[in-house]
């Protein structure tokens, strides 16, 4: 039995920096300069290439072996190494004492590395592992994020709001956006139930702050930049620019981050939700975070990556969802953007649109708790990837049963845990994580050698180039809805209040009698807003 060396987070934080800093001089030596916007469909081949390469000569030093392919032995014997800093990063945002170590710690050993592995490489039971294509994209996001930031930092500023320090890099090199789709338990329905006490006022009691999307979003973040890193980071750029006083920096780059998730779940819809979001590109503006636990302002728009999860309804038991509508609605968006050039509708002048214009559809993961949760998939219908997670999801659960009840059970704030509470929560997080860690590291083993860094300068679009598509009203940027006229009603629509509905409204009414937008809190735990008519014979004219 090989014996697994165990990775203290000390020494996995000091990798990390290391990374941080090739990436840095790497790009230094190939002149790869992001400081101005790019094309919103840039290939993003060079920037995973460059992570890649450092990665692999990185792993290739610690453990003298060259590999082309990263087996799930590899993986298995990686979570098993590094459990030390996933206990750091799975600490929640507003536990900053850690109250919930000793129950994390628990349901960490219960999770067994050959469950996490279960869905990865086995087309028997469903599972699917994410293909190249995809997997480079999402590491070139990534990589150009961690370039970004670091040019950034290097470029001394007078300026003195804190949120401003790191510039206009949210609009330059964005962070991964991951949209999550789904129902009453994506939404976060019963995560109080537990075997450990959330803290009298905590926001974990919050659905929304509790649920799996929001512990992914921190999970990740914590083990791509763990905190430690970002103040290491801001010492690093105080002594750069020759500032002695770092506080605003480290105040700017607490609320950084990675990798930003949505949590679009909402109760008593379906997979047709999710459809029309992804068809006619309605997707709200990403909320803000909490004030005190270091959120900023989201971007908006159609996200990197959308996690279809709505065979893991209701409240963790399965559902059978015909998904297919779904992923034909991303395909259709894909063909539309494969075709390499396209006429602008109506321009006079038959000016072509450019693929790199446009911002690819977002790559579709399945997170389903079983095979049979599927639903109807096709070759041509179906998700990027499948992550299965019912076995995980029971190690979980299972390890949380050894764990005495709560005395108070039944109070404002916990409940007595079962399926899909927080354990469950927590441990989706965690495998979906991996499982996008598998991805990205079996991608740069799969070309290692194959593409080492070129000598020269990276061949980059032409950001100052005269051509005019690039600014073309007429072609599709990816971004806009191709709809004159919509809107999305309820708590995750684009419209979440009755003033919003109004507004969007207001433009096209030409006559209304009995029509007014309503909010309802009667029933569910979030506000339902839509148009309601007030009486018999309620008209509403529009004129587009």
């Amino acid at each position: 039995v090989d014996v697994v060396k165990r990775v203290k987070t000390v020494e996995y934080q000091q990798g990390v920096l290391d990374f941080i800093s090739r990436i840095d001089q790497e790009s230094r030596r190939l002149s790869m300069n992001i400081l101005n916007p790019e094309p919103l469909g840039q290939n993003l081949q060079n920037y995973a290439q460059l992570g890649c390469a450092i990665f692999n000569n990185n792993n290739n030093n610690n453990n003298n072996v060259q590999k082309s392919n990263f087996t799930t032995d590899d993986m298995r014997q990686l979570w098993s190494s590094h459990l030390s800093p996933i206990l750091e990063a799975s600490k929640h945002t507003d536990d900053p004492n850690f109250t919930h170590k000793n129950w994390t710690k628990t349901l960490l050993k219960s999770l067994s590395p050959f469950t996490l592995m279960d869905n990865i490489q086995n087309t028997n039971n469903g599972g699917r592992p994410m293909n190249p294509q995809h997997a480079e994209r999402i590491l070139g996001i990534l990589t150009k994020r961690i370039l970004g930031l670091m040019q950034q930092l290097s470029t001394p500023t007078t300026n003195t709001n804190n949120n401003n320090i790191i510039g206009n890099l949210e609009s330059i090199a964005p962070p991964l956006r991951i949209a999550v789709v789904g129902g009453p338990t994506v939404e976060g329905m019963g995560c109080r139930r537990s075997r450990v006490e959330i803290p009298h006022g905590s926001i974990m009691a919050n659905p929304s702050f509790c649920a799996f999307p929001y512990r992914l979003e921190q999970f990740i973040n914590g083990i791509l930049l763990p905190i430690t890193v970002r103040e290491r980071l801001a010492e690093w750029t105080g002594i750069a620019t020759n500032n002695n006083d770092n506080n605003d920096i480290k105040t700017a780059l607490q609320g950084f981050r990675m990798v930003e998730v949505l949590n679009l779940g909402e109760e008593g819809t379906n997979s047709e939700f999710s459809t029309s979001i992804v068809r006619n590109r309605m997707y709200p503006p990403f909320g803000k975070g909490m004030p005190g636990i270091g959120g900023l302002t989201y971007g908006g728009g159609p996200p990197d990556v959308i996690i279809h999860a709505y065979g893991i309804d209701d409240f963790g038991r399965d559902v059978k969802e015909d998904m297919s509508p779904f992923y034909k609605a991303v395909r259709k968006l894909e063909k539309q953007r494969d075709r390499l050039e396209y006429e602008a509708v109506g321009s006079p002048s038959k000016q072509k649109c450019r693929k790199e214009d446009a911002k690819p559809p977002p790559i579709v993961i399945s997170a389903v708790l079983e095979e049979t949760s599927l639903g109807k998939e096709t070759s041509s219908s179906r998700s990027a990837m499948t992550a299965i997670l019912g076995d995980a999801l029971d190690d979980a659960e299972e390890g949380e049963l050894t764990i005495p009840k709560l005395a108070h059970v039944g109070d404002a704030q916990s409940e007595e845990g079962g399926a899909f509470g927080m354990a469950g929560h927590l441990a989706t997080s965690w495998v979906l994580a991996f499982d996008l860690a598998y991805a990205a590291i079996n991608h740069c083993a799969s070309i290692r050698g194959k593409d080492p860094l070129p000598p020269a300068p990276l061949p980059f679009s032409n950001n100052n180039n005269d051509n005019n598509d690039y600014t073309n009203p007429r072609c599709d940027n990816g971004i806009d809805s191709p709809c004159i006229f919509s809107f999305l009603a309820g708590p995750k629509g684009t419209a979440s209040r009755p003033s919003a509905i109004a507004s969007s409204l207001k433009p096209y009414v030409v006559e209304n009698t009995g029509w007014q937008p309503e909010s309802d809190m009667t029933a569910g735990f979030a506000r339902k807003t839509g148009l309601v008519g007030t009486g018999d014979g309620a008209a509403l004219t529009l004129l587009f």
